[in-house]
């Protein structure tokens, strides 16, 4: 079963439970930053961020599944389908990015090298990256 596959299959009621470190990461990205999710799921994360004060989210996955769960738990959200190896956002147009329990759920190291030269596209010179996979 390919990845987006599975993700689709369990999109209605998969819990994403890893915790997000928001006390860390609102030490070095301000409430008026612009934040792109990578991996986003249903949004979780965002929606964190967004009763944390920030206001300036965008959330891309491949799975329509979770973005469409997403799109109803948290309305306020910007969710979005990845369609392609592109991120469609213009380059150096984001203040962070947050790739959290993303790459571990990538086949091959070039679709990683792939996307993490799209993050870098995106975010701007001095911008943020929060990294959280597993091992």
């Amino acid at each position: 079963m390919k990845q987006e596959e599975y993700w689709n299959s369990v999109s209605d009621k998969k819990e994403l439970t890893t915790p997000f470190q928001s006390e860390a990461f609102s030490k070095f990205v301000k409430r008026d930053s612009y934040i792109l999710d990578v991996g986003c799921g249903y949004g979780r994360t965002l929606d964190e961020l967004y009763h944390n004060g920030y206001r300036n989210l965008t959330g891309i996955d491949f799975s329509s599944g979770m973005i469409e769960r997403g799109k109803q738990q948290f309305p306020y959200l910007d969710l979005r389908v990845k369609e392609n190896d592109r991120i469609a956002l213009p380059d150096n147009s984001v203040d962070a990015v947050i790739l959290f329990a993303v790459l571990t759920c990538i086949h091959t190291n070039r679709e990683q090298e792939q996307l993490l030269k799209e993050i870098r596209r995106v975010l701007k010179p001095q911008g943020i990256l929060y990294v959280n996979d597993f091992l």
